[in-house]
C-alpha cells in the first residue's frame, strides 16, 4: 500500500523541477523528481528515494514512472534505488524521452503539420506517460499551447471543449496540449483542447533517437538469443547503425503498378522506432556490401519501388533490356505513411544491367537487395525484409518531374510526363512502349540556318559487309529548315 500511494503521487506531482534542455538525462540525474539523489556514472545514473517497495516488482513499477529514461536495475526496499540507463542519444537542443528526440519549433504560428520541416514529424503522442513526461519536461519552453498530431482524442482523453462545429475533419480541428498553468482559463496542463487552424502556437516536433553503440551492441545479444539475424554497420553520420533479418517472407499488396510498402515498414515496427532498410542506411558502398555479404539468404525486399505514372509491362521475350538506364530515374524509396518524403533512388544503387524489365507474369516494380546492388522483382516475390531503427537519413524529397525529360513536365491530371512545346502530340506509342511516358521527346524549331539532310538507303536485303548497298543524298536548302532532337 505504500508503494500505490507514491505511485499516484508520481501521477500528480504539481512540483516540476526545472530540467536542463542541454542534456536532459544528467539533468534528471542531478535533479531527479520526488527529492532523489542521483549519481551520474557514465551512462547510467542510480536514483536513491527515500520511500518504501515491498517487492522487486512494485520497485519496478515505481522506477519506470519516476523517470523518462530506460531502468537497466532496482533495489526494492527502503530506500529504493532506480538506476537509469542513457540508451539513446539526441542533439544538445533536443530532450531524449523514450525512444524519440524532441524539441519544440517555431514560434507562435497557425497549424500545419509539415510544419516541423524534413527531419522531424509532427509528433502523435503515443500514451499517457509519454503526455506526463513532455508536459513535465518542456512546460518552461511553451507558456501556453503547442499543436500536436494526434486527429482523434484516443488515449489524451476528454478534449476541451466537448463539442466543435468542424465534424470529423482532423484539419479543421487540430488538437493542442496545455503546456503551463493558466491564469484565466483554469485548464490542466497535460489537458487536450481541439483547436481552430488559424490559432498561434509552436509545435511538439519529435524524430526516432539515434541508439548508442553498446545499446546496439547489447540488442544484438538479445536478438541472436532469441534467433533472429542480427547485425551492424556504419550509417551516413558515422554512427553504428543496427539491422535485423526476421525470417518472415512478404510480397507487396497494392495496385498492378503502385505497390504498397506500408506492411514491409509494419513488420518492423516490433523494434523501436523500427522500419525497412535500404541502401539509404549505409555510410557507403563498402559497409552496404559488407552487411549484405553476410544476410541469408541472400536477396531481402526493401521499401523501394517504381513510380506509379509508369506503367511498363514486364518483357513478352525474356531478351536483355536495353533501356535499364532511362528506367533508373523512374525509381522510388517509399519511407513510412507517417513520413511523406519519397525519394529517389540512386542510380549508382543498382547493379550492373538493372533493371532488366525481365519476362514475368506481373510487372517488375518492386526493388530487391542484393550484395552487388539493387534488382526489379515482381510484388508477389516473397523474400524477407531487412528492418533497421534509429533516426532515418535525411534525404531530399522526390519531385514528380525528376523523372521527366528536359523537354517534358509533370501532368497532375493525367500522373505522368507530358512531352511540351509543338510536338507534345503523342505519337507511335507502340514504338517507344519500353520508355516511359514523357521520357523520349522531339523538340521542333525554326532557323534561318542551311542544314544538311543525309540519308543512308539499304537496298541489299542482306546486313553483310558485301551486300550494303549505300545510296548518299545530300541536300542544301537555303532558308528554311527544320532540325529534331531526339532526348532520351
Amino acid at each position: 500500500m505504500v508503494f500505490m500511494f507514491w505511485r499516484k503521487k508520481i501521477v500528480f506531482l504539481p512540483l516540476w523541477c526545472f530540467v536542463s534542455a542541454i542534456d536532459s538525462f544528467d539533468g534528471l540525474c542531478a535533479h531527479p523528481f520526488h527529492f532523489g539523489v542521483g549519481e551520474l556514472k557514465n551512462a547510467t545514473c542510480e536514483v536513491t528515494y527515500e520511500i518504501e517497495t515491498t517487492d522487486r516488482n512494485s520497485a519496478l513499477d515505481f522506477c519506470e514512472l519516476a523517470s523518462p529514461h530506460d531502468v537497466r536495475d532496482v533495489v526494492e526496499g527502503f530506500p529504493t534505488k532506480c538506476t537509469f540507463e542513457k540508451t539513446y542519444h539526441c542533439d544538445d537542443k533536443e530532450i531524449a524521452i523514450g525512444s524519440f528526440c524532441f524539441t519544440v519549433v517555431g514560434g507562435h504560428r497557425s497549424f500545419s503539420r509539415d510544419s516541423c520541416g524534413n527531419r522531424y514529424k509532427l509528433h502523435v503522442v503515443e500514451n499517457r506517460q509519454q503526455l506526463k513526461w513532455i508536459v513535465a519536461l518542456f512546460y518552461h519552453t511553451s507558456p501556453d499551447f503547442v499543436w500536436v498530431g494526434n486527429e482523434n482524442p484516443g488515449i489524451l482523453g476528454k478534449i476541451v471543449p466537448g463539442k466543435d462545429d468542424a465534424g470529423n475533419n482532423s484539419e479543421l480541428r487540430p488538437i493542442k496540449i496545455k503546456m503551463s498553468y493558466g491564469a484565466l482559463d483554469y485548464i490542466r496542463r497535460g489537458a487536450a483542447s481541439y483547436g481552430r487552424p488559424t490559432d498561434l502556437h509552436p509545435f511538439l516536433c519529435s524524430r526516432p533517437a539515434q541508439p548508442f553503440e553498446y545499446t546496439v551492441n547489447e540488442m544484438e545479444g538479445v536478438c541472436s538469443t532469441l534467433g533472429f539475424e542480427c547485425l551492424n554497420a556504419n550509417d551516413r553520420t558515422g554512427s553504428t547503425r543496427p539491422f535485423v533479418k526476421f525470417p518472415f517472407l512478404h510480397a507487396v499488396r497494392g495496385g498492378k503498378f503502385s505497390p504498397v510498402f506500408d506492411e514491409l515498414h509494419d513488420s518492423c515496427k516490433v523494434l523501436p522506432n523500427g522500419y525497412a532498410a535500404s541502401h539509404n542506411e549505409f555510410e557507403n558502398d563498402a559497409e552496404y556490401r559488407k552487411l549484405m555479404e553476410k544476410v541469408a539468404p541472400p536477396l531481402v525486399r526493401t521499401a523501394a519501388g517504381r513510380d506509379p505514372s509508369v506503367d511498363l509491362e514486364a518483357s513478352k521475350d525474356c531478351k536483355p533490356f536495353k533501356l535499364y538506364l532511362q528506367q533508373r530515374k523512374t525509381w522510388n524509396h517509399y519511407p513510412p505513411s507517417e513520413n511523406k518524403t519519397v525519394s529517389h533512388v540512386s542510380e549508382s544503387y543498382w547493379e550492373k544491367l538493372m533493371p532488366d524489365n525481365m519476362c514475368a507474369d506481373l510487372p517488375r516494380t518492386t526493388v530487391g537487395m542484393f550484395a552487388e546492388g539493387y534488382y526489379d522483382v515482381p510484388t508477389f516475390a516473397r523474400r524477407p525484409v531487412l528492418c533497421t531503427y534509429g533516426t532515418p537519413p535525411s534525404l531530399p524529397s522526390r519531385k514528380k518531374d525528376d523523372i521527366c525529360n528536359d523537354y517534358a513536365f509533370y501532368d497532375v491530371s493525367k500522373g505522368r510526363c507530358v512531352c511540351k512545346g509543338m510536338d507534345a502530340k503523342e505519337r507511335e506509342p507502340g514504338k517507344y512502349a519500353d520508355y516511359p511516358w514523357g521520357t523520349v521527346c522531339v523538340e521542333c524549331e525554326q532557323s534561318s540556318e542551311d542544314r544538311s539532310i543525309v540519308f543512308v538507303l539499304d537496298g541489299s536485303g542482306t546486313v553483310k559487309d558485301s551486300g550494303w548497298q549505300e545510296m548518299l543524298l545530300q541536300s542544301i536548302q537555303p532558308g528554311f529548315g527544320v532540325g529534331r532532337r531526339i532526348m532520351d
